[in-house]
């Protein structure tokens, strides 16, 4: 809708998972102020600032980080961009 469309749509979640599959940046609050502005994949990727959000992991982090995946925010973007595609 919003790439149709040209709107611009703000998602509020605590949901990473749903944050990772619709949303192209991420702002991250933490104690009123914002800490994040960038593409989910770089936010999702980054261990310091999921910890200093209290954010938990999602799975794809875990799991690239398991594998001992070097570049986490690529990883990511890769199953983003596979699931995108996916759907159209």
């Amino acid at each position: 809708l919003a790439r149709k469309d040209e709107l611009a749509l703000l998602l509020i979640t605590h949901d990473l998972h749903l944050a990772l599959e619709y949303a192209d940046r991420a702002l991250v609050l933490s104690r009123g102020r914002m800490i994040a502005d960038a593409p989910v994949e770089d936010v999702f990727s980054n261990p310091e600032l999921l910890a200093r959000a209290s954010l938990k992991e999602t799975s794809l982090f875990t799991l690239g980080r398991l594998l001992g995946v070097e570049a986490l925010d690529e990883f990511i973007a890769h199953f983003i961009r596979s699931e995108r595609n996916a759907r159209g």
